[in-house]
């Protein structure tokens, strides 16, 4: 086996402990490179009559509810713990007692127990929801949100033919969740900014304008 298959399949099972052998192979075997990676935050390449400029820019959004490990709230919900330990001391923190986990134990559980022994599922279920809450307590501190942009222009005239972008992504998202949501939002920047150029050349510019590269 090549050692980065096997690196890649321990990895696999680290992470996910439950996940059965086979298919942590499978997936170590089928594994394909990010297309896009970042330097410095961004990316540029170029496809026929289009320049593509990549970027991972941060966001000043807050955490609020909804965040993807979970969110807080001052009375208790399904499925929420308690908040016993806090690593920040801002107001924020000050008004919040119960973490609502965006996977609860009863789901974790659940699911766990399709490969697991009552013990091992129970035992399982709570860590996570316990890693769940230690994440979104490290908020602001360990990581920020930030947003994926991709702004298409013209070769030749460098015009902008299009703009895409997504937010909510974590800034320390590895690189190959971060090259897949480029992948979609060139995607669909691209359908957009073959639709502008044909508007241009009918005469119809639409919402074209002109600016300088970032």
């Amino acid at each position: 086996m090549r050692e980065d298959i096997r690196n890649r399949y321990f990895t696999y099972r680290a992470e996910q402990p439950w996940l059965p052998a086979k298919t942590a192979l499978r997936w170590a075997r089928e594994y394909k490179e990010p297309r896009f990676r970042l330097a410095n935050g961004r990316t540029m390449f170029a496809e026929d009559e289009f320049r593509f400029y990549l970027q991972q820019e941060d966001s000043e959004d807050s955490y609020e509810d909804g965040g993807a490990a979970g969110g807080f709230s001052r009375k208790p919900k399904p499925g929420a713990v308690p908040i016993r330990e806090r690593s920040r001391f801002d107001e924020m923190w000050k008004t919040v007692n119960w973490f609502a986990p965006g996977i609860t134990y009863k789901e974790h559980y659940s699911g766990l127990r399709q490969t697991c022994t009552r013990g091992e599922a129970d035992y399982l279920a709570r860590k996570y929801v316990h890693e769940d809450l230690k994440r979104a307590l490290s908020f602001g501190e360990e990581w920020h949100w930030t947003f994926l942009h991709v702004i298409v222009r013209h070769a030749t005239t460098s015009i902008i033919l299009a703009e895409t972008s997504l937010g909510g992504v974590e800034s320390d998202s590895n690189a190959d969740y971060v090259s897949d949501v480029f992948e979609d939002l060139v995607e669909e920047a691209r359908t957009e900014a073959l639709a502008t150029l044909a508007k241009i050349r009918a005469g119809s510019p639409g919402e074209a304008s002109a600016g300088a590269n970032p």
